[in-house]
């Protein structure tokens, strides 16, 4: 077999989305001829991404079960996934396969997926992180006590034995240099989301950087910082959370008690009656009348929600 032609599930399931809310829309419309063509051709959808969801699943547990793994991952479109072997003694073990399920990297304690084609791997002997290409070759030297996953071309590291780290480039440069021409130094990093990266350091506390090392104006010293998605990060200042736009600016008037990011136009909010769903302009969408125990932010066109003591999942319309 050669390799795999991995479409990604999560697309299909977005598209399959965008179907149902077409049909939706077209149904109450009242135009009943063109809802039962959308209807069949999401039958059609749903029965194809049923068939390849089983594929890809039978093919990494024949893979598994021919060389002898514990569980194999999801390919990525080059073709190359991760292996798992756990042992009798609980132990484990990781390595990058191809298509065949053949070995094409050495072992690691943990290989993580792919991001901006580059893997974080964990080492057997010790907690020392390095780098991987696509296909398993180690490309970053090791000695990382921390990394964390590249987004946007960038990642954050902490040397071992050091209290601060800095972002480094897919190359495994420094990435963010400062005026002395050293690279800038923070106690903590977060992966960078839609052009800014949140960090802490001893002088200006929790806030954001742009590609630059710049700090976003007048956010410094904060509890705590989320990833922006959708434009908007979750923030805290003082004992509840806000959201703010990518100058800093608070984009509605409301606090909360904890809330999540936004996704499909929708963010998921603790206030005092409970979990709810509100949109950018802090109104809420969904959970008003009837508010949630717990929710999880949309992925996929879902979110996890719980009421009632049962846990099922909703769309955003």
């Amino acid at each position: 077999m050669g390799e795999l032609n991995c479409q990604s599930i999560g697309e299909r399931f977005k598209e399959l989305a965008a179907l149902k809310r077409q049909f939706d829309v077209t149904l109450k419309a009242g135009q009943l001829d063109e809802a039962k063509k959308l209807e069949q051709a999401l039958i059609r959808s749903i029965d194809e991404a049923s068939e390849m969801l089983d594929l890809k699943m039978l093919i990494r547990e024949r893979i598994a079960r021919q060389r002898g793994y514990s569980f194999v991952s999801q390919f990525s479109e080059k073709g190359h996934a991760t292996a798992v072997t756990f042992g009798r003694d609980l132990s484990s073990f990781c390595v990058v396969i191809d298509s065949q399920g053949k070995p094409v990297s050495q072992e690691y304690k943990r290989v993580w997926d792919a991001h901006d084609g580059v893997r974080r791997a964990s080492r057997l002997s010790g907690e020392a992180y390095c780098y991987l290409d696509e296909a398993g070759k180690e490309n970053i030297e090791g000695g990382f006590s921390e990394a964390g996953d590249f987004s946007e071309g960038l990642a954050f590291v902490k040397k071992k034995g050091e209290s601060r780290g800095y972002f480094i480039d897919t190359a495994g440069n420094p990435a963010i240099i400062g005026s002395d021409g050293r690279p800038k130094m923070f106690s903590r990093g977060n992966s960078f989301s839609e052009g800014l990266a949140a960090v802490s350091d001893e002088n200006l506390g929790n806030y954001y950087i742009d590609h630059t090392g710049q700090g976003v104006s007048g956010l410094f010293h904060l509890m705590s910082t989320g990833d922006f998605s959708e434009g908007l990060a979750v923030i805290r200042a003082v004992e509840k959370f806000q959201f703010i736009d990518q100058r800093g600016n608070p984009v509605m008037p409301r606090f909360f008690k904890s809330a999540g990011k936004f996704s499909s136009g929708l963010a998921p909010v603790e206030t005092e009656r409970g979990w709810m769903f509100i949109d950018k302009t802090g109104k809420t969408m969904i959970g008003e009348d009837q508010p949630f125990e717990d929710a999880d932010q949309f992925s996929n066109g879902l979110a996890r929600v719980r009421r009632g003591g049962k846990t099922y999942f909703i769309q955003p319309d």
